[in-house]
Parts: structure tokens; C-alpha cells; sequence
């Protein structure tokens, strides 16, 4: 029961991974540059994720059709259930991680932070390939609350949460004090922190779930939060791509309207130099615009100055 509905759930999530991608791969058709440096890691996730959704429903219709009937089927983990799906998990979810530790250290470049991250994260994939390899030397499922297997398994589950939280509160700090005086800037970190720590604390939610169900019961509950988690990595990593796209967009509507009321008396004057203005006879003035707002088009600067408004 619990892995006929954790497949159901590992589908249903893969399709939501298909989509993402597809969003991803029209989105940024002519970005080159992007695109190689993305593009590789982000298939070699989608051709992973793929592998592990096949493999799972190759080992249901291969135990409920194939062996209906047949008890001792579900007794037993085989290569293509079993074995597969915990290397898949592993090398998913350390890739993921590794995706977000390459962008923090562009952000922060701590070095202990980063260590921290990546060696979590390094530690838990080897630990879910020593778990592959304990399952092919004893398939029994009676064998996974075994000290052998606990031993693997324990540090993967660990290390991969500790990994998830430091990464969503890495950035999230990050984010948090980038906060500047425009409200809508400020909106814009906060629906990034918003989707960062939603990301992060989903992905550590399912494991520490996985991890308290397979220690306090032997029904195997815990299939569900396993066979659902590693598409939420996938998912984290190719949306966060994704809401590069939307962001900017949504940013560059709302400033295109923006009117900023400036007293030029409050101005400090290596920020505003006046410009005489030959046609119009009017005192103008001349801003160094932040470079967030440089980025985006048509954002509309006035200068308030003798109950005159003048486009800069």
C-alpha cells in the first residue's frame, strides 16, 4: 500500500518535473551562454529523474501483475525497485544540492559555509550508494531496520538535512539583507526568500518524515515521503531557473509606471549633478541609478524641484 501510493506520487510529480522543463528549455531558446552552463546539469537531472520513475513503475507492474499473487515478491527488493531507486535518490539529490552550493558561493563565497554544504551533501550521496550496496547484498526488506543498513542510512538521511536547511537559510540571510528603501524591490527579495525557504524546508520536511517513520515503525510508511522527495529536487532546481524569468518580468511592469518624487535639496550632490536644459530653460538633474534598476527598461525618474516635475 504505502509504495503503490509513494509511485502514485512520484508520477504525479513528474509530471510536474516534464513541465518545468519544458518551461525551461522555451523560456531560454536563444540565451547560449545560459544554456551551457545550465543546460547539461539541468538534463542530466530531468535524464535521472526519468530513469527513477521508469525503474519504479517497472517494479510495481512487475510485483501486482506480473506476480499477482505472488507474496514473496513483496518480500524481497530487487534491482530494479530497490537498488535503483536509493543510487537515483542519492545522485539526484546531491546534484541538487550541488546546484544550490555553486550559486551560494557566487552570492557569499564563505568558505565555511560552503564546506558545510557541499561535504552534506557529498556524505549523504556516498551514504545512499553504501545503502544500494547493503540492499543488493541482503534484498530482504526485513533487513532494512538491520545495524548494517542503519549505518548507511542514518548519515544519508541526516547529512541531506542538514544539508537542505543550511542551504535555504544560507540564501535566505543572504536575501534578507539586500532589502533596500523601494517597496517594490523589497517585495521582489521577499517572494524570492518566500520560494527559497519553501523550496528548502519542503525537500528537508519529506526527509526528516522518511526518517521518522522508518525508525518508529515497520509498516513502511515512510515509502511515501522515499518515493516522493526526489522529485521535489528536481522540481526546486529547474523552478528557480524558472522564476528568473517571471521575476524580471513582473519587476520590469511594475517600474515601468514608477514615478520617484526626489527632493533635490536632500540629494547628496556626488549622486546629483545639475544640467542646464538650453530648449526648456529648466533646472534638470542627472542620477547614478542603482544597477538593479539600470537593468530593467523603462523606468520613469523625475525630479521634484519648485513645484516643477522634469523628466530626467
Amino acid at each position: 500500500g504505502p509504495c503503490l501510493l509513494g509511485i502514485f506520487l512520484n508520477v504525479l510529480l513528474y509530471g510536474v518535473v516534464l513541465v518545468q522543463a519544458q518551461m525551461y528549455y522555451v523560456r531560454y531558446p536563444g540565451n547560449v551562454l545560459f544554456l551551457l552552463l545550465t543546460s547539461p546539469w539541468v538534463s542530466l537531472l530531468i535524464l535521472a529523474d526519468s530513469l527513477n520513475t521508469a525503474f519504479n513503475i517497472a517494479w510495481i507492474y512487475m510485483a501486482l501483475i506480473n506476480n499477482f499473487g505472488n507474496f514473496d515478491i513483496l518480500t524481497r527488493a530487487n534491482w530494479c525497485e530497490y537498488a535503483v531507486k536509493i543510487y537515483s535518490r542519492g545522485v539526484i539529490a546531491t546534484m541538487a544540492q550541488l546546484f544550490y552550493a555553486r550559486r551560494i558561493w557566487i552570492l557569499i563565497k564563505n568558505c565555511w559555509l560552503i564546506g558545510l554544504i557541499v561535504s552534506t551533501s557529498c556524505v549523504s550521496g556516498l551514504a545512499a550508494i553504501g545503502c544500494t550496496v547493503v540492499v543488493i547484498m541482503r534484498p530482504l526488506f526485513s533487513n532494512l531496520h538491520s545495524s548494517l543498513f542503519m549505518g548507511f542510512g542514518l548519515p544519508w538521511l541526516v547529512s541531506c538535512t542538514i544539508c537542505d536547511i543550511s542551504i535555504a537559510t544560507a540564501l535566505s540571510v543572504y536575501l534578507s539583507k539586500q532589502k533596500t528603501g523601494f517597496k517594490r524591490t523589497n517585495s521582489a527579495v521577499t517572494r524570492i526568500i518566500r520560494s527559497t525557504v519553501s523550496n528548502g524546508l519542503l525537500t528537508a520536511s519529506f526527509t526528516i518524515g522518511h526518517m521518522v517513520l522508518w525508525l518508529s515503525t515497520p509498516l513502511g510508511i515512510h515509502y511515501i515521503f522515499n518515493y516522493g522527495v526526489v522529485k521535489l529536487y528536481t522540481n526546486s532546481v529547474i523552478s528557480s531557473l524558472n522564476s528568473r524569468h517571471d521575476l524580471a518580468a513582473r519587476m520590469s511592469a511594475e517600474l515601468s509606471e514608477a514615478v520617484i518624487n526626489v527632493n533635490v535639496d536632500d540629494v547628496r550632490r556626488s549622486y546629483c549633478r545639475p544640467l542646464h536644459d538650453p530648449d526648456e530653460g529648466l533646472l534638470r538633474h542627472s542620477f547614478t541609478l542603482p544597477a538593479y534598476l539600470r537593468s530593467l527598461p523603462n523606468v520613469c525618474m523625475y525630479v521634484k524641484e519648485n513645484r516643477t516635475a522634469t523628466k530626467c
